[in-house]
């Protein structure tokens, strides 16, 4: 017996491939093509949310496959960077343990409130909405957010939340590649792209990674690759320095054949802007790092724009 085949034995016998059909829960649910996954879609909460998301032109999820990479800061400056362009944005934090962006937006202490259409997200001072677990639960509640819980949170957000129209709804995904990223896939069915976002380390790329495949086993093409904290540049002389390493982030993009939307730098501005609710494209927006990003964001367009051709393409094509 070959070891491959030899493996293959010793994993068939440990798991349990038979079908119990509840689909939401399976962990072959994007690989799924039995009817009873097709139809799945189509049910209950599902179709309410796939109506909710119907107003919405472009639904993007901003992932990272480990925690402290700068992704809540990416998701909350783009928001605020599409806004300032003239796009409606509403950003949405599926970040149940950590919610950051309530604070990262100046609105730490707003409660939503429920409307006929649902919960009414928060206007921030940045002109972007929000939806947060932040604005229900107290600052220092701990809840112990179980599978179940992680789950109910993800579609309540999903089917319940009165959106209205939208250009972007941002989705800031927690880390990882567990309970939220995969419900958010599930119940937003037809994510128009995602933004992964990493750091130079070599820890950090190879979560980036886990975290790619699991947008590509979904079906969510990648809009492109972010290196955040990639050198230092001096809030004083503007002279900059490579105090971590740098360039993993495009190896990365090339890797995965996507495009490699930029090198965001450590500068003073990011984090005071994140503490004080101003994201660092309003409060510092001379910046190195928000000069950058503007071009990372340019970039982002650009990809989006890249992605909806290509589906229009193959649209005109199956139809033909």
């Amino acid at each position: 017996m070959s070891k491959a085949h030899e493996t293959y034995e010793i994993v068939k016998m440990n798991v349990d491939n038979s079908c119990d059909f509840v689909c939401e829960a399976c962990s072959r649910y994007f690989g799924c093509t039995l009817p009873e996954r097709i139809e799945m879609s189509g049910r209950g909460r599902m179709d309410i949310a796939a109506r909710k998301m119907a107003s919405i032109k472009r639904k993007i999820v901003v992932i990272s496959g480990k925690g402290g990479v700068g992704k809540t800061t990416t998701s909350t400056n783009l928001a605020v960077a599409l806004q300032q362009r003239g796009n409606r944005v509403c950003i949405l934090d599926a970040d149940f343990d950590s919610p950051s962006v309530p604070r990262m937006l100046g609105v730490p202490d707003v409660k939503v409130r429920a409307g006929r259409n649902g919960i009414i997200p928060v206007t921030t001072p940045h002109g972007v909405t929000a939806m947060s677990v932040g604005f229900i639960v107290q600052a220092a509640e701990v809840v112990t957010w179980f599978h179940e819980l992680r789950r109910a949170a993800t579609e309540e957000f999903c089917a319940n939340v009165d959106y209205g129209e939208l250009d972007y709804l941002i989705v800031d995904l927690p880390a990882g590649t567990g309970t939220e990223a995969v419900s958010v896939m599930q119940y937003i069915e037809h994510l128009d792209g995602a933004i992964v976002v990493t750091m130079a380390s070599d820890v950090s790329q190879a979560s980036a990674r886990r975290a790619a495949t699991l947008c590509r086993d979904a079906g969510v093409p990648i809009v492109g690759v972010i290196e955040n904290m990639s050198g230092y540049v001096c809030p004083h002389c503007g002279e900059g320095d490579n105090v971590l390493r740098s360039g993993a982030g495009e190896t990365l993009a090339t890797e995965l054949g996507v495009p490699f939307l930029g090198r965001v730098p450590l500068h003073q501005s990011v984090s005071e802007g994140s503490d004080a609710g101003r994201p660092f494209v309003v409060s510092a927006p001379e910046s190195a790092a928000a000069r950058i990003f503007e071009t990372v964001v340019d970039r982002f367009e650009a990809s989006v724009a890249d992605l909806e051709t290509q589906r229009g393409g193959s649209r005109a094509a199956a139809l033909a």
